[in-house]
């Protein structure tokens, strides 16, 4: 074998495996279902939770290793299914890499989505090649008011709960003899009902609440919907609600629907699109 052939043959057995050498130290694990963070926050769908994983990596190598997206990632373990909705480092969002040197350590923290119905789910943390597992029966319990709810949650008049970037909570139901606002027009046989709803931002970042922002519905006994549903304006406009709320900002927003006067609502039903959680109220 030549002087050459035998460089290059120790240069290729020399080569580092970078990421495998990453030592990575789980410091929490917690469950919520709304997990805000610098720079935004992460929402539970419907029949999901958050897990919040904190944890810290150190370069275990004798030679600076990336770390990177692909150094160091995480997954759920279901039995056979496997999720990685939500895990890139969060503290990553604003570049593509740091170089850690040897002995050098940074901490990070990331998110994914649990199954309400998972049995024994598990976390898997993959380091280069190699993936270690962890039970998350010691994970901190989601101290909510959603902790045991997957998808509605029954509240009553003046509980605030995390509802997106809010805390949501009905103020008030009232039944006014004409309509406060121009856009709904009351036909013979109608009358209105108005719930007023407070928002307060949870978030450091403006929010935007609009006329979209939430679903509301009425319901009978029965759990048969009104045809149509309410929409939420400016109580100072009586116009279609478009309003911006800056950090930890209040908003109390009214509600309104034209109801047959034949319909016997028995229950409010606020839905959150990006979610699609809703909470009920008995009215």
């Amino acid at each position: 074998m030549t002087t050459l052939s035998v460089l290059l043959a120790a240069t290729t057995l020399a080569t580092p495996t970078p990421s495998a050498d990453f030592d990575v130290h789980i410091d929490e694990t917690k469950y919520t279902v709304r997990h805000v963070y610098s720079g935004g926050y992460a929402l539970a769908p419907k029949n999901y939770r958050i897990l919040v994983v904190r944890y810290h990596v150190r370069n275990g190598a004798s030679y600076p290793l990336q770390y990177n997206r692909e150094a160091v990632s995480f997954s759920i373990l279901n039995g056979k299914d496997r999720s990685t909705a939500g895990s890139a480092p969060l503290r990553m969002a604003d570049h593509g890499r740091d170089e850690l040197k040897p002995g050098e350590s940074r901490q990070d923290e990331t998110w994914l989505e649990v199954p309400y119905d998972a049995e024994s789910p598990q976390l898997g943390v993959r380091a280069g090649s190699s993936e270690k597992t962890y039970p998350l029966t010691s994970a901190k319990a989601d101290s909510g008011p959603w902790r045991d709810t997957p998808a509605t949650l029954s509240v009553k008049s003046g509980e605030a709960v995390p509802f997106g970037p809010w805390d949501v909570s009905v103020a008030r139901v009232s039944r006014p003899a004409t309509s406060p606002t121009h856009l709904v027009v009351l036909d013979s046989g109608e009358h209105m009902v108005v719930v007023d709803v407070d928002f307060k931002s949870a978030i450091s970042d403006k929010t935007f609440v609009t006329s979209q922002t939430l679903v509301g519905e009425l319901l009978d006994v029965a759990g048969k919907p009104l045809g149509n549903r309410g929409f939420l304006f400016d109580a100072q406009t009586h116009d279609r609600l478009d309003r911006t709320l800056g950090s930890k900002g209040k908003l109390t927003a009214p509600l309104a629907f034209d109801v047959p006067d034949d319909f016997k609502a028995a229950t409010l039903r606020l839905t959150e699109p990006a979610s699609g959680r809703a909470i009920t109220l008995a009215l």
